[in-house]
């Protein structure tokens, strides 16, 4: 989920890596970017059955597993974007 200032500059540059991110996931995406709201949402989903207490395992691994994938995959594009945000802050204060 992407909150703030720079929600919409963040998700327009990711969205512009949308191949890339959707070939290193290994999935389409849900690319959530709703007019007139501050969030925007990047995220994958899967049908699951909650009530049955034997699937629980395999649902805790999927879930384990695409958080594990978001981070190696998000993490550094995003620490990029916040080193460009500080760099261009810092540009801006120089006046």
């Amino acid at each position: 989920m992407l909150t703030g200032e720079c929600a919409q500059e963040h998700f327009d540059a990711l969205e512009q890596k949308q191949a890339e991110i959707e070939g290193a996931i290994g999935s389409p995406l849900t690319w959530h970017n709703p007019i007139g709201k501050k969030q925007r949402k990047i995220y994958v989903r899967q049908d699951a059955d909650f009530l049955q207490e034997a699937l629980w395992p395999q649902q805790d691994e999927w879930f384990r597993s695409k958080l594990e994938l978001f981070k190696k995959v998000f993490g550094p594009i995003l620490q990029k974007l916040d080193v460009e945000d500080a760099q261009a802050a810092s540009q801006g204060g120089q006046s």
